[in-house]
């Protein structure tokens, strides 16, 4: 078995919190991936290493390729953990975009797993094309052999890159990630492309974009490269709807949820009360034409709990607008109309036309952030919806009462 060398504990190799904080909770685990594999990238520390930790922790054996051969020290708290678990594990030294490294890790599987891949966890990023697109999907392409119908592929994506195509262009992209976030961007449309063809295997595709974690390196890196970058990761998640940040602790634990449950294809987890209208929308529209890109579940609004407030967001590009510099009137009953429809997608109810809107006063240009609130509520005619339309801060008009059925 390929492990890290036995180190003495520095200030850089103590044993991480997250770490510590899992571990109590051993004994109250429930391990529901009893004989399971599960391959994760780069899961030898920090984010990777907390999934890592999840899935052992969670009864699954657990493989991991990582790129740090000359840095054991910096796996050894994750391996000390994942055999405390009781789970077989192997720790491979490899790069995913290495075609031998590659092929060894298809072996590994094939010897040392019986041939059996239940979870592939895609979280070993770069800034780079060749990784997140060629690295990703060779790998994949060689460990398929190994993976079953019901088998699951969870790529990990960042917040910058999910939303790169809508935030190139509005200054809150951190300094220096641009590129990455446009490779990253990249390589999630790649495997989406792969549908059929997965589909086909009944392998299913979850991608799972968590806000900033704080505690990790690349959080404290661009930190300290853009002065500006808390507040630009604040804008961002002003922007959708996303919590400002997220531990790796409470990351692991949601990659292992998505693992368990029965998703379609392509689904997206956003964290928080924060839905991927894109998801939702891309059966029934092209991408270029999907205007709403996150749907925030605010919740009841009374002790009835059949009133709830939802919300759609929209951070508007100069290529939507139409007329001149601004959005047109068509467009904005058009992002009303989506906001509907995938609200009915994750209520499981079926949409409905929208009837006449009334619209803002206030032009609506590149860089506003439309919001469009919506009040569903039952009543003995089915769920209807009120829609109140305009730009944050500061919503303007409302609209009429829509059907949904």
């Amino acid at each position: 078995m390929a492990q890290p060398a036995e180190t003495g504990r520095g200030k850089k190799d103590q044993i991480p919190q997250f770490v510590t904080d899992l571990l109590q909770t051993r004994e109250s685990k429930e391990r529901p991936f009893e004989g399971k594999v599960a391959f994760i990238t780069g899961g030898n520390r920090e984010i990777g290493g907390g999934i890592t930790l999840l899935f052992a922790l969670h009864g699954s054996s657990v493989v991991v390729m990582h790129r740090d051969g000359g840095k054991e020290q910096r796996s050894q708290p994750i391996f000390d953990a994942v055999q405390s678990c009781n789970v077989t594990s192997e720790f491979l030294v490899g790069d995913i975009t290495n075609p031998a490294d590659r092929a060894s890790a298809a072996k590994t599987i094939e010897t040392s797993f019986g041939g059996q891949l239940d979870f592939l966890v895609l979280n070993a990023s770069g800034p780079t094309r060749e990784t997140n697109v060629t690295g990703n999907n060779e790998l994949v392409t060689a460990l398929l052999p190994y993976m079953k119908k019901g088998s699951k592929i969870i790529l990990m994506q960042s917040t910058p890159g999910h939303f790169s195509q809508s935030t190139q262009y509005t200054g809150i992209m951190p300094e220096g990630y641009g590129d990455v976030a446009n490779a990253k961007y990249e390589g999630e449309q790649s495997l989406l492309a792969r549908r059929e063809e997965l589909e086909t295997l009944g392998i299913t595709l979850i991608i799972a974009t968590p806000p900033l974690a704080p505690e990790t390196a690349n959080a404290r890196m661009f930190t300290h490269k853009d002065g500006t970058f808390r507040e630009k990761n604040k804008a961002l998640s002003a922007t959708y709807g996303l919590p400002e940040t997220v531990s790796i602790q409470e990351i692991g634990e949601k990659v292992v949820e998505l693992a368990t449950r029965d998703l379609p294809f392509g689904y997206v987890e956003l964290f928080g009360s924060v839905y991927d209208a894109r998801s939702a929308l891309r059966s029934t529209h092209e991408d270029n034409d999907i205007l709403v890109e996150t749907i925030i579940d605010h919740g009841p609004v009374s002790d009835t709990q059949d009133a709830n407030l939802w919300e759609g967001r929209y951070l508007v590009a100069p290529q939507d607008c139409q007329e001149g510099d601004r959005l047109s009137d068509k467009q904005l009953k058009e992002a009303a109309a989506q906001t509907l429809e995938a609200i009915a997608y994750y209520k499981g109810i079926p949409p409905a036309s929208l009837n006449d809107l009334e619209y803002p006063e206030e032009p609506i240009r590149p860089g506003d952030i439309l919001s469009i609130l919506t009040l569903t509520e039952k009543d003995q005619n089915g769920t209807a919806a009120e829609v109140l339309i305009g730009k944050k801060p500061g919503l303007t008009k409302t609209a009429s009462m829509i059907l949904l059925q």
